[in-house]
């Protein structure tokens, strides 16, 4: 025992006191450094009795001290990537001997890594030794840095207290490293892993003893200070710099529109929802001046010929332009400028630039506008089609749809769904699932779980009934397939279909070697789900489909439905909203709004709204158009114990039921005022208008983000009126007063009597009287002709 002791203390493992896990404790934290820092280190398992084990740790690792975060250095931008921001939903669980974890981030194309840091939070179990157990970080497959854990000690812990003491999760176990990263590793595609090799005894150990654990706490982070990089004034590198798929952070983006007319607020419109489209998952808010460039860092520029700022260089424009230049107050920041000689010319030069059919280079490019074939409904992208089976495989999987090891990760496949599926008279939806595992043994007891939105629905053996047909005939024992029936009224707009594979692990004698890692799973990317012949049909308003999905304007990916009516005094703030919310409809379609229309309250007359949704944004007193419409907005859920049906009412209730306080009705709204409402539009039947109203333009903008771009609070707007608490909303009224959609003349009928017990009832009975008269007629004929012929 005292010859392994040596052994692994030449290794290089050190005891690491508890207080040096603290930032700037000193050592406790080895980092790889020198010439030999990027080798791979040996494997590291269990060996036979006598042989001993050594320890993983690799040529070339010092100890060193822990850095602090501290203040960025000098010249650089210091940003932090949790690891919940980096897709791990959850805790990174290490298990066994060598159990590792991944995770995938990137870095800019305009910035360059100075420093890179990890701030480790992590727990371990107790009854790992502490000269064999670490933890090993790998950064592009190279060596990065090593953490020695701390736990019982091999003097003072045999084999048989090490074996048996499990020691579960908990806070004593929870410890703190900063570890610093070499940049030299870095690249624009990053994989970081974090490798267990644990050892809980000196003697023969199960690789799959349940003391061997680590958890990597999903707040743990980098800490990246960045360099900014010029970039060359190439429209070829668009959507970078303004948008960066590296970047993980939502999407920050300043917009400078001049002169601010309605085709210019469109076309801003337009490129926002296309940067909206691209953040995707991050999401993205966007600012609006109409005066100055942004102070720093990249943004848009909309203005036409007359309006351009100076420092941008333009030459002469001769139709559509877009081009990228330098921030005069930035340089290194970049300038998207979209112009051109009118404001149809730079609607056209937006529209062209989103839509993406021309191959653009240099620094500046002329675009034409060119034809496109018109949207048809629920087409989106993100959407899944309900015209026709969906393969997984285009949905795409996180992860891929393969997966190693006895207890793999889940594969996980989100979607999107247009929220008006009716689940009337359609319990379910058929997915015809293809699976493959490895072709072990029954004594595996190999299962397959299938989860929508984390809940189980279906369990599957994977050693089916047909077993041993399929080897009579030849076929691959290891594809299965079958027929899993998903609940619709379970599925909702954004929803997740999880695949997770069990394997049991068998038992194996002590020192009998290491455990191959052998068991392969995953699904067949030809599996297919199958919504055709599920009808749109929804109750309305439902605020919920329009804070998650956009619906019903989304109805249309392009908005060509759609009218965003803006206050005939919109100011910057009242843009900036607007802007926000159309990047959270390119978000769910995945389409930028290339069909937008922007009018004035005072522009929005009755033919410009006909057979059109409309969006009405109000900030201060309420328009002259929601004064006309205050009816509607009573009508979508205003409580009965008012009389007055007015907007200062309906703001006065709903601010009593949200702060029980009571409003002065007229003049400028106040504190309470801020809400949300939806209802049939007056205009067009079987078509919706949207309020958002605020106090003011800052209320406004903060109202958009909290309902389009945080999940939580977007999560609780329901109903037909909800009110914002400024970090809540406040349900007011469930009530639906129109439908939208077609169900089919039978079964419109069909549902309408099913609503209507009464009316089908008085349906059947006159049906039966109807039918008694028609036979008695008959009968009544039938009988006067024999009587006839007797006569005869």
């Amino acid at each position: 025992m005292l010859a392994l002791l040596a052994l692994a203390a030449a290794a290089g493992a050190q005891p690491l006191a508890a207080d040096a896990l603290q930032p700037g404790a000193g050592p406790g934290v080895a980092q790889g450094v020198g010439q030999n820092a990027g080798q791979g280190a040996g494997s590291d398992a269990g060996q036979s009795a006598g042989q001993g084990i050594e320890q993983d740790i690799g040529p070339g690792i010092e100890p060193t001290a822990a850095a602090d975060a501290g203040q960025p250095m000098a010249g650089t931008e210091q940003y932090v990537l949790p690891f919940s921001l980096l897709g791990e939903r959850r805790n990174l669980e290490l298990r066994g001997v060598d159990g590792h974890r991944e995770l995938v981030f990137g870095v800019r194309a305009d910035q360059r890594v100075a420093r890179a840091r990890i701030d480790l939070r992590y727990s371990r179990s107790q009854a790992l030794l502490q000269k064999l157990s670490h933890l090993k970080i790998m950064l592009n497959g190279e060596l990065a840095a090593t953490v020695p854990l701390e736990t019982a000690s091999p003097e003072t812990a045999s084999p048989e207290t090490a074996a048996s003491a499990t020691a579960a999760p908990g806070p004593q176990d929870e410890a703190h490293a900063w570890l610093d990263l070499p940049v030299r590793f870095f690249r624009p595609d990053n994989l970081l892993s974090l490798q267990l090799i644990g050892h809980y005894t000196l003697q023969c150990e199960n690789p799959v003893h349940p003391d061997l654990w680590a958890d990597i706490d999903q707040s743990s982070r980098l800490v990246l200070d960045v360099e900014p990089l010029v970039l060359p004034d190439d429209l070829s590198l668009l959507p970078a710099p303004f948008f960066d798929r590296h970047d993980p952070r939502r999407l920050h983006l300043p917009f400078l529109v001049a002169g601010a007319s309605d085709a210019r607020i469109e076309a801003a419109g337009m490129i926002a929802s296309w940067m909206g489209a691209l953040a995707s998952y991050r999401g993205a808010d966007f600012s609006v001046g109409t005066r100055d460039l942004p102070a720093h860092g990249h943004g848009v520029v909309v203005a036409g010929a007359a309006d351009l700022p100076p420092g941008l260089d333009l030459p002469a424009l001769e139709g559509p332009t877009v081009a990228l230049r330098t921030n005069p107050n930035d340089p290194a920041g970049k300038l998207l400028v979209v112009t051109g000689r009118t404001d149809q010319e730079i609607r056209t030069a937006a529209r062209m630039l989103v839509l993406g059919g021309q191959v653009l280079a240099g620094p500046t490019a002329l675009l034409k506008n060119l034809e496109t074939r018109p949207r048809k409904p629920y087409d989106a992208p993100n959407w899944i089609p309900t015209d026709r089976p969906v393969a997984l495989g285009e949905l795409g999987a996180v992860g891929g749809f393969t997966r190693s090891g006895r207890v793999p990760e889940p594969i996980t496949v989100d979607f999107r769904l247009p929220p008006d599926l009716s689940d009337w008279q359609t319990r379910d939806v058929p997915l015809s699932l293809r699976y493959r595992h490895s072709a072990q043994s029954p004594a595996d007891e190999g299962r397959l779980d299938v989860l929508l939105n984390r809940a189980t629905i279906r369990q599957e053996l994977l050693e089916g009934r047909d077993e041993r047909l399929r080897r009579w005939t030849g076929d691959d024992p290891s594809v299965q397939q079958d027929t899993v029936r998903i609940p619709l009224g379970s599925l909702s707009a954004l929803s997740s279909l999880q695949f997770q594979f069990r394997y049991k692990m068998p038992e194996r004698p002590e020192c009998s070697g290491g455990q191959v890692d052998n068991w392969r799973s995953g699904i067949d990317p030809e599996s297919t789900l199958d919504l055709s012949g599920v009808a749109h049909h929804k109750a309305m308003p439902d605020l919920a489909a329009f804070s998650t999905v956009g619906f019903p304007f989304t109805r249309m990916a392009d908005l060509s439905e759609t009218v965003a009516v803006l206050p005939d005094q919109a100011g910057d703030e009242e843009y900036g909203a607007l802007l926000t919310w159309l990047g959270a409809a390119g978000r769910s379609t995945g389409l930028p709004a290339s069909g937008i229309r922007v009018l004035r309250a005072a522009e929005a007359k009755a033919p410009a709204l006909a057979g059109k949704d409309v969006l009405l944004v109000e900030s201060g007193p309420p328009s002259a158009l929601l004064r006309q419409w205050a009816g509607h907005v009573s009508a979508a859920g205003a409580p009965a114990a008012e009389t007055e049906w007015s907007v200062g009412a309906l703001i006065r209730q709903a601010y009593r039921w949200v702060a029980g306080a009571d409003e002065a009705a007229g003049g400028r709204a106040r504190a309470g005022s801020d809400w949300l409402a939806g209802f049939e539009s007056p205009v067009t039947a079987g078509r919706s208008v949207v309020v958002l109203a605020a106090g003011d333009g800052a209320r406004l903008a903060q109202l958009v983000e909290a309902f389009a771009l945080d999940p939580v609070q977007g999560g609780q707007v329901q109903g037909g009126l909800a009110a914002w608490q400024g970090d809540r909303f406040q349900v007011l009224s469930r009530a639906s007063s129109y439908y939208v959609g077609s169900l089919g003349a039978v079964r419109t009928v069909a549902w309408f009597l099913s609503r209507h017990p009464l009316l089908m009832l008085l349906a059947l009975l006159l049906g039966v009287a109807l039918a008694a008269a028609v036979f008695y007629l008959h009968l009544r004929t039938r009988a006067r002709r024999r009587l006839q012929m007797d006569s005869e």
